[in-house]
């Protein structure tokens, strides 16, 4: 198996900037807040949940429910009044080779000279476009010019672009609290780019902006992670036997059993939050971010870090190359199949693209439900998303993504 990118966010993935959030890692770790996408409001004769939850479809798993959140970042851990100049880094190309593309990209003649401070060594070409050329590219022009920079980590804003589902993004705007002056602009910079709607100018829009408080929305908005709250419904006629069967992996049916027949004694059922049946790992970890730390160990948390650790009672410090991932795959995992309809709780789903590469990997919970990272850096909280949500960030349009599941020896 190859890997992408060696434990950087895969193409398609989104990522916070670390350069322009850098200040808030220091207690990331504990500190976030949790938005509820709210459905239409309600009516008189609907209960405060009934906004918000959805039935999840039976399985072994018994009946869960589960409703759709926002992780975001805390007004304190936003740095919003320094926003830093644009740069295009074209690795190995001169100058000619630059203006060629950018002229078979889409740039007039009038665009072509706003930019500004050509460099030109031997490790490529460098320039600052001005803002007033990049606020008058079109979607089909930054669709063709942005790739190409995204193709190269030096180009960070473009890198780590964020991306977002077209059919959600009312949805995200909705509960922004964003005047409709600043969603016209960031609807203005998104191009499309893999079947997702991107975003990566986020410094020009931040210059525009002249009200600080706007700018802190503004960042909170477009960092938000959507991100599953699930709970299980239990009661007298839930089958235990079966529910410990499916949750008590890892020689934990000892101690999920007695927690379950408690809750099916409660008159009329209850419900459990499922952090409360998962592996330590996870309990300690949903819905938080990397803690920072002086080795950079938080740094190298990605998503096969995430998905090999899932049933360790003390996380491995680092898989420090693609050979001790393969190695410990190996030795601890088997494969189970190449159909998602497969998969069973905590098994290792592995995405692989069509040139072998292997984009992400996810540990499958419940009813297509996931737990992920989405990518290494310390700004990339620790999740739950429905495979249906995860995966267009990880496939280009027309794209086949192989499934490879994992499951532990062990268990």
């Amino acid at each position: 198996m190859k890997d992408a990118k060696g434990g950087q966010p895969p193409p398609g993935a989104s990522s916070i900037r670390t350069k322009l959030f850098w200040p808030l890692v220091v207690l990331l770790f504990v500190l976030v807040s949790v938005v509820c996408w709210s459905l239409p409001s309600k009516t008189s004769n609907e209960t405060s949940d009934s906004r918000f939850i959805s039935q999840g479809k039976p399985g072994r798993w018994g009946e869960l429910e589960y409703v759709r959140i926002a992780i975001e970042l805390p007004n304190d851990f936003v740095q919003v009044d320094e926003p830093e100049g644009n740069e295009w880094f074209f690795p190995g190309w001169d100058r000619e080779k630059t203006i060629a593309f950018l002229q078979a990209a889409g740039l007039t003649a009038s665009q072509t000279a706003m930019l500004q401070k050509w460099e030109s060594t031997s490790a490529g070409c460098r320039l600052v476009p001005s803002d007033e050329l990049l606020w008058s590219l079109s979607k089909e022009v930054r669709a063709k010019i942005y790739p190409e920079l995204a193709r190269h980590p030096a180009n960070i804003d473009y890198y780590n672009a964020f991306a977002y589902r077209e059919e959600r993004l009312p949805e995200r705007l909705a509960y922004s609290g964003l005047r409709e002056e600043t969603i016209r602009w960031f609807k203005e910079l998104l191009y499309p780019q893999d079947g997702v709607l991107r975003f990566a100018d986020v410094d020009i829009l931040l210059r525009r902006i002249s009200d600080r408080q706007e700018r802190v929305r503004l960042v909170k908005t477009v960092t938000r992670r959507s991100s599953l709250l699930v709970k299980l419904k239990v009661t007298p006629d839930s089958d235990i036997d079966q529910l410990v069967e499916y949750w008590g992996g890892g020689g934990r049916a000892k101690d999920i059993r007695p927690l379950l027949e408690s809750l099916a004694r409660v008159p009329g059922g209850t419900k459990i939050d499922i952090a409360h049946l998962l592996p330590p790992f996870v309990r300690k970890r949903i819905y938080t971010f990397p803690f920072p730390n002086s080795d950079n160990t938080g740094l190298q948390q990605d998503c096969h870090w995430t998905s090999l650790n899932f049933w360790n009672d003390q996380a491995r410090p680092t898989f420090s190359s693609i050979e001790e991932m393969q190695a410990a795959i190996e030795a601890e995992y088997s494969p189970v199949s190449e159909k998602l309809a497969d998969a069973d709780f905590g098994d290792v789903i592995f995405l692989q693209n069509e040139s072998g590469a292997l984009v992400h990997s996810a540990v499958y919970i419940a009813d297509d439900i996931v737990f992920t990272k989405n990518g290494s850096g310390l700004n990339q909280p620790w999740i739950y998303m429905k495979m249906e949500d995860m995966l267009p960030f990880y496939r280009a349009p027309n794209e086949q993504i192989r499934f490879l599941i994992y499951r532990r020896k062990a268990l």
